[in-house]
């Protein structure tokens, strides 16, 4: 092992000085005039340069552990590295670096500036150039200039973050609170990718590639050195193991030789790299005790993952998968916590939002566990869906549920005034046909404080659902569908607000489920309306929608084809209403104590024959049976969905790329949705607040 190591030094030696004389060469021909400024390749040359000399001390280190004292080879080696420092050194410190290349260039650009500091750091091209990296990576802007695989690119990406780490601990750098906020998510996305390509026998790539595989191995090794990963130390350990096999294996007789000429091959640097990612394989963790923080963390995601490991969604997926999905979702609470006070008041709820805790798992779950892959950005567009949907709920139930009949009527006057195009809300985005008789501010002149507070409230949710990002690029149509279906969302919370005041005054029995003796419509019509609606079926189709038509289409229709919006508007349909059946079955206690509507309360769940089992309590069996009838139901619409969806994304395929990625986007909102009506099956996750 140490003659081979030696010679891979001797031979990247080699190669980095020619590689540096060229550049050098090159660069003084240029016809640049601007002496701060490096052509192309001599940008790309001198990467080569760079990246070498950083891995011959680990060579050394590699071929040091276990062997004898090698003075003289020590010697040769610092003599060569110091020459190539100092004159790359010279190079770079003149260099300005370009911000608009691809993902890899700029992966490779900070490595170079962390490294090539000279005792002092440029804080500001560092911040830029990370910052840039990060909202690329955000917003699903990630392209690659050369033909290094993907892997190439995480392996620099994820050392530059050590490095950052490391010189932000000792007090050189202070990064800003987005990239702490965005990196440990971006991270785990890298993570996540590398764990679900990794093949069977331990490579990455097509054809088991080398390359692949030691830029995989050594990204790994990266992440696994931050504190948060050791919740996957085992996990990880095992692919690090598998990857050392196959690089052992695919270096076989690859690098036998040097390579004769005057210009060493690129072979030389991936044999570098290869041996060191060997080497990486048989290291140590870090012995450095886990903070108070991390193992909570670490603690938390295992309790999780058993339990989301048993779900029907998940059934039969990679533990460490839905290990590493649950960490990732963990960085985004944080984000959300921040958001949540924006617009609807904290309440006394003595489950202290614990809701936040599971939504962005139901939405990080599909993306990665489906390898949809999606950005961040789109992740936390969901996430904060999400939490509109249980703040509205927790605001109607602990504020407008003890609004007077006059107090309602006012309020639906006002959010049906708010749903047309009028000077006073300032949607210029649509005309349409004005209401026969819509309510005007003079006629909500006489309101309570309670209603005004709560008037002011949704006013500002439907402002701040409507100027979104991305929600305000999308088409007019989808625009004006989305306001129409914010507004019908609220008056359908309005609706079960006084179908649930006109129950709670029929007679009840303590512990026993009551018939609803004056439903508007059949429980097959209200599950499909005012139940779906309750829960925001068509009110979150709507906004993923404007996010898609916004980002994906530039503008246009999400759905762009009469086909494609009578598919999806039908597979929405059974979303909404599966969504509401499982929400029921998992809440019949919190809704029978709160005399809340629940699906079992419609009187078809009443007319079954029930004929009790040995010495079964008929009212517990009655609600047994009750439960059975309405998950078969939901088991239906789930399935209604899903081959609906499957019919969608065949017929999306055929807008190529644009389709592709709104099937993408779909696959993951159908499997949120999933996510959440599995958890319903076990836990009530709504906060109590009456």
């Amino acid at each position: 092992m140490a003659s081979t190591i030696k010679l891979a030094v001797m031979k990247l030696l080699q190669r980095l000085d020619y590689r540096l004389s060229t550049t050098i060469s090159s660069h003084n021909k240029s016809t640049v005039t601007d002496s701060e400024n490096l052509i192309p390749e001599t940008i790309e040359a001198f990467g080569d340069i760079k990246i070498g000399i950083h891995l011959i001390p680990n060579l050394a280190l590699v071929l040091l552990r276990g062997q004898k004292h090698d003075q003289e080879f020590e010697n040769e080696s610092e003599i060569s590295i110091h020459h190539l420092h100092t004159l790359s050194l010279e190079i770079f410190s003149k260099a300005q670096i370009p911000y608009t290349v691809g993902f890899d260039v700029r992966s490779q650009n900070l490595r170079n500036l962390l490294e090539y500091t000279s005792g002092s750091i440029d804080h500001l091209k560092v911040e830029e150039l990370s910052s840039s990296l990060c909202e690329s990576w955000w917003n699903g802007n990630v392209v690659y200039e050369h033909g290094h695989p993907e892997t190439f690119s995480f392996m620099l990406f994820s050392s530059s973050v050590a490095l950052i780490d490391e010189l932000t601990h000792d007090g050189k750098l202070f990064p800003s609170q987005k990239y702490v906020q965005r990196v440990p998510i971006i991270l785990c996305q890298m993570l996540t990718r590398l764990i679900s390509a990794q093949n069977k026998n331990g490579s990455w790539g097509l054809d088991d590639n080398l390359e692949a595989t030691t830029y995989a191995t050594l990204a790994l090794h990266s992440i696994s050195s931050f504190q948060y990963t050791h919740v996957l130390e085992t996990e990880i350990k095992e692919i690090l193991i598998r990857a050392g096999t196959a690089l052992t294996s695919l270096r076989a007789g690859k690098f036998d030789s040097l390579v004769n000429g005057n210009e060493p091959g690129m072979e030389s640097i991936l044999e570098a790299y290869s041996l060191v990612a060997i080497e990486s394989t048989q290291a140590k963790r870090s012995t450095v005790p886990l903070d108070s923080g991390s193992l909570a963390l670490a603690t938390k995601i295992s309790g999780f993952a058993k339990w989301f490991s048993a779900t029907e969604y998940l059934r039969g997926e990679s533990s460490c998968m839905i290990k590493t999905s649950i960490l990732e979702a963990s960085f985004y609470r944080p984000i959300l916590q921040d958001a949540r006070t924006k617009i609807f008041p904290q309440t006394n709820a003595k489950e202290g939002d614990k809701y936040m805790e599971y939504i962005p798992i139901m939405w990080v779950i599909p993306s990665t566990c489906r390898k949809s892959f999606l950005s961040p950005e789109y992740i936390l567009d969901m996430v904060v869906l999400s939490m509109w949907i249980f703040l509205v709920d927790e605001y109607m139930e602990s504020n407008v549920i003890h609004f007077s009949d006059v107090e309602f009527a006012q309020f639906r006057s006002a959010m049906n005034h708010l749903s047309f195009e009028t000077p006073e809300n300032g949607f210029h985005d649509f005309d349409p046909e004005a209401p026969s008789d819509p309510a005007s501010p003079g006629e909500l002149s006489s309101q309570s404080t309670r209603l005004e507070e709560a008037i002011s409230v949704f006013t500002k949710f439907i402002a701040e659902v409507l100027s979104y990002t991305h929600v305000v690029n999308a088409s007019s149509s989808d625009r004006y569908e989305l306001r129409l279906e914010t507004v019908k969302y609220l008056l359908y919370h309005v609706t079960q607000l006084e179908d649930n005041i006109r129950f709670s005054k029929q007679n009840h029995e303590p512990g026993k489920n009551s018939t609803w003796l004056t439903p508007k419509m059949p429980y097959h019509t209200w599950v499909h309306t005012v139940g779906a609606g309750h829960v925001s079926g068509p009110f979150g189709f709507a906004f993923l929608s404007c996010l898609l038509g916004g980002s994906v289409r530039k503008g246009r229709d999400c759905f762009g084809t009469i086909t494609q919006k009578l598919i999806a508007f039908k597979m929405n349909s059974h979303i909404g209403s599966f969504c509401r059946i499982y929400n029921d079955y998992g809440s019949v206690v919190r809704d029978r104590e709160e005399c809340n509507i629940n699906s079992i309360n419609f009187p078809e769940f009443f007319s079954m024959r029930i004929q009790t089992e040995n010495n079964d309590d008929p009212v517990q069996h009655a609600e047994k049976q009750a439960k059975k009838a309405l998950l078969e139901a939901g088991i239906f619409e789930r399935k209604f969905a899903i081959q609906a969806a499957e019919i969608l994304y065949d017929v999306l395929g055929e807008d190529g790329s644009e389709g592709n990625k709104i099937s993408d986007a779909v696959r993951v909102y159908m499997g949120g949705c999933e996510q959440f009506s599995d958890l319903y099956l076990t836990r009530d996750v709504t906060n109590t607040v009456k």
